[in-house]
């Protein structure tokens, strides 16, 4: 019997392994591809709080007695043709916002006249404010009696009392009054007025 020549290259059984292996590897690697990437998160994160204390709804009130003249609001002046301007700003210097700073003016025109401030205090901060007592820093001619020539100083300014005002809270209202005695021999004179409120964040 002769013998069988033998074939040289690949049979098409072991083509076929080959292409299906190769298949197999080309597969895995598309898969390896497709599964493989990357992610990135960056950001920042930053915590504070803002303590932030307003006088708000200022005004004049009408005056229990005298002459009544509403002018042209003056900014923290004695005298002039009116009986009481006002005006709320920025305390220069203070970095707590704007609407911390109350001035007014007020002219008392006769005797036996009263000029009245009134005024509310409001947390417009985010935070609760820990607030302290009203200072009076200057009370320059003023008395507390209406026995004396002095102008005469009232009010429930002197109420503000050591509270803690929740963020969003209001109080108030609260007055200053400058009275001149019905009886006062002097025909004129002057005062000045001034006060301070310190507060700190707190919780409510």
């Amino acid at each position: 019997m002769a013998k069988r020549k033998q074939q040289k290259g690949l049979s098409h059984r072991q083509v076929g392994g080959i292409i299906a292996v190769f298949g197999v590897f080309l597969l895995g690697g598309i898969v390896w591809a497709a599964t493989v990437g990357q992610l990135q998160i960056a950001g920042s994160v930053n915590r504070g709080d803002a303590v932030d204390i307003d006088i708000i709804s200022a005004s004049c009130i009408e005056p229990i007695s005298g002459l009544g003249i509403r002018g042209v609001t003056e900014t923290g002046a004695i005298g002039g043709d009116f009986s009481c301007g006002i005006s709320v700003g920025h305390f220069i210097g203070r970095s707590n916002g704007t609407n911390d700073k109350l001035e007014f003016g007020i002219f008392l025109h006769e005797p036996g006249t009263t000029e009245t401030v009134q005024f509310y205090i409001k947390n417009v901060g985010s935070v609760g404010a820990n607030l302290n007592a009203i200072n009076t820093t200057s009370t320059t001619g003023f008395t507390g009696s209406s026995i004396d020539n002095d102008i005469v100083l009232g009010g429930t300014y002197s109420d503000i009392i050591v509270q803690c005002i929740a963020p969003g809270a209001i109080i108030g209202p609260f007055t200053i009054t400058a009275s001149w005695p019905s009886f006062a021999t002097a025909s004129t004179g002057g005062a000045i007025f001034g006060a301070s409120i310190d507060y700190a964040q707190a919780d409510c």
